[in-house]
């Protein structure tokens, strides 16, 4: 399980916001988070924020797994809005080796930190 949790770090008037993961802003952070090719993934999304995130996951498809800590199952995306002070689990199979990024469709969102990028190997 690959916890994601999203903070808000809060600018000042007139500015964006920025966005931390796992406590850290995109460029502080590590730069990229090993997932191994064929082997089911979850990724664990505690939204910490006062915001709703539309997360969107490229070259994969993934599966809800958990709603507020409700099983969920069936619910095939690759895009979930996780609602302010929310939790959300999904599972995923990568297939493709390389780079995958895990974002805000929100620009200003992902401009600003709320992205991670993973490396399938």
């Amino acid at each position: 399980t690959a916890p994601i949790a999203i903070g808000k770090i809060k600018t000042g008037s007139r500015r964006f916001n920025r966005w931390s993961i796992n406590g850290r802003e995109f460029q502080d952070r590590p730069a990229l988070t090993v997932l191994h090719r064929g082997v089911r993934a979850r990724l664990a999304i505690d939204n910490r924020s006062d915001e709703a995130h539309s997360l969107h996951l490229h070259r994969s498809v993934f599966e809800v797994a958990s709603i507020g800590g409700r099983p969920v199952s069936g619910l095939h995306k690759d895009t979930v809005v996780v609602k302010p002070m929310s939790k959300i689990e999904i599972d995923f199979t990568p297939v493709e080796p390389g780079l995958t990024l895990f974002q805000s469709q929100q620009q200003v969102q992902m401009d600003h930190g709320l992205k991670v990028l993973f490396r399938v190997v």
